[in-house]
């Protein structure tokens, strides 16, 4: 397995990951489904402005994809990132979420990011679990944050400063 840089050309596999976990889990609150032509454009823009949009690729296939962009809005902001990472079902287990948090990690510093944000969903208990693995600390809780298959929903923040 590789870690490496995104391109447009994996956008196709990038939302065929991402757009089953929109669609039928509680991994994320976004409803909307992503278009291939837009997941590109988004690749493109956050490498356009030095951030990082990784992939894991596993016998020459997208396994899963790791980026981070900034938490909020705002130059004090500046070194504080919120990230996303998503695998292939078939990938769990198989180390590749860890092999992607250590390269984002790597990319983070390397950028002088001062910490990463994971907003979480409160009932992800597979994402919280793998935040507090990866050394990610609870910083707080928003009950009800956000809706999504019919009902609300906790958001969970964890914090890794680097």
């Amino acid at each position: 397995m590789i870690i490496r840089y995104a391109h447009r050309g994996d956008a196709g596999a990038v939302a065929a990951i991402w757009n089953p976990q929109i669609r039928g889990t509680v991994a994320t609150f976004e409803h909307r489904e992503y278009p291939v032509d837009e997941v590109a454009q988004m690749i493109d823009a956050r490498q356009e402005v030095g951030l990082v949009w990784l992939v894991a690729e596993e016998a020459g296939e997208v396994a899963g994809f790791a980026t981070f962009a900034p938490f909020r809005e705002g130059d004090g902001y500046a070194r504080t990132m919120e990230h996303s990472i998503f695998l292939d079902p078939d990938a769990a287990g198989d180390g590749i979420g860890e092999r992607l948090m250590e390269a984002l990690l790597r990319e983070g510093r390397a950028r002088g990011v001062h910490s990463l944000i994971a907003c979480v969903t409160g009932e992800n208990d597979v994402g919280l679990k793998f935040h507090r693995d990866q050394g990610f600390e609870l910083i707080g809780s928003i009950p009800e944050a956000a809706q999504k298959f019919g009902r609300w929903m906790d958001l969970r923040i964890l914090q890794r400063r680097l």
